[in-house]
């Protein structure tokens, strides 16, 4: 059986469900980005973010059978590669040396040839080191809460449900997350 580009989401699970690799190959495929995203994001290192990614697939080949199709086969694959890269970073600790969050885009991007996705506005290249530096400060909680939230643009509900806990745990990452990120930048402006 061939594997055309133009089958729906639907289809494409369907056929992997039964055994098809090749339409589980093509999910995969229309994942990447969103995978290498939230992977980079999370862990900060291009190396883990790339062993974070082989984790999250084998993960979704092994429960691919438990997926319900509801259409958003992305939108689960994304929560999977955020639960996978959270327990990545518990396991590992704090990074040594963050990767430029732009860096990680633009390899994401020529990776997999996606659209451009939302950014933080900032002012200059200066500015984005100092946040990418801040944000070391974070624990792996408040970073997975703040990356979901200001880069991925999640809700504090989709938020919530990717990481497992309640709408007032996040918003309590958030809010710490913001305060070291102030205390951070505000040390660094002096």
């Amino acid at each position: 059986m061939t594997v055309s580009r133009e089958m729906d989401e639907g289809a494409l699970v369907s056929r992997a469900q039964q055994g098809c690799e090749d339409s589980f190959v093509e999910l995969m495929a229309r994942c990447r980005p969103a995978l290498w995203r939230a992977a980079i994001r999370i862990s900060g290192s291009e190396d883990d973010a790339l062993d974070i990614c082989q984790e999250t697939i084998i993960r979704l080949w092994k429960g691919l059978q438990s997926y319900r199709s509801n259409g958003h086969f992305v939108a689960w694959a994304r929560t999977v590669a955020v639960n996978e890269a959270i327990r990545w970073v518990k396991r590992r600790g704090p990074v040594s040396e963050w990767v430029s969050i732009e860096d990680g885009e633009l390899e994401a991007n020529k990776a997999a040839q996606c659209e451009p996705v939302a950014r933080i506005e900032m002012e200059g290249a200066d500015r984005r080191r100092q946040v990418e530096s801040a944000m070391e400060s974070l624990s792996a909680s408040q970073r997975v809460a703040f990356v979901l939230r200001h880069f991925e643009e999640k809700s504090v509900r989709e938020i919530a449900q990717a990481m497992d806990c309640t709408e007032g745990s996040v918003k309590r990452h958030l809010f710490r997350a913001m305060e070291k990120l102030r205390r951070a930048l505000s040390r660094k402006e002096v």
